[in-house]
């Protein structure tokens, strides 16, 4: 599940190896209902907005022994890469609704072609 497929499927974030271009990643289209102007919270100095792409994807299996090593790669995205990111996860094998999430990085400012 995700909230814009764009110019790319979010599975893609999902990969043994480092992208070997754009179309190894998941970009999304500017919302919509984006301001013209940009606020920056002036304690974190990111954007003040919730206009958030996400995406949720499942794992074939649990991560019985915890997340040892997660990668975020802007490899490739020198101009439309994310302005931060935040991962969270849960572990949900009914597929309930009410399933618990917590933060394995918390909103974290990206660079540019960058690992």
């Amino acid at each position: 599940s995700c909230s814009n497929k764009h110019y790319g499927e979010p599975w893609r974030l999902l990969q043994r190896n480092l992208g070997k271009d754009m179309g190894d990643g998941w970009e999304t289209a500017r919302h919509p209902s984006r301001p013209p102007v940009l606020i920056k919270d002036p304690n974190t100095h990111l954007i003040d907005s919730p206009l958030m792409d996400w995406a949720i994807l499942k794992l074939g299996k649990p991560a019985e022994a915890g997340v040892a090593r997660v990668i975020l790669d802007t490899k490739h995205f020198r101009g439309n890469y994310p302005e931060s990111v935040m991962l969270e996860g849960c572990y949900n094998p009914d597929g309930s609704s009410d399933a618990e999430w917590f933060t394995l990085v918390p909103r974290t400012r990206m660079s540019p072609d960058a690992e």
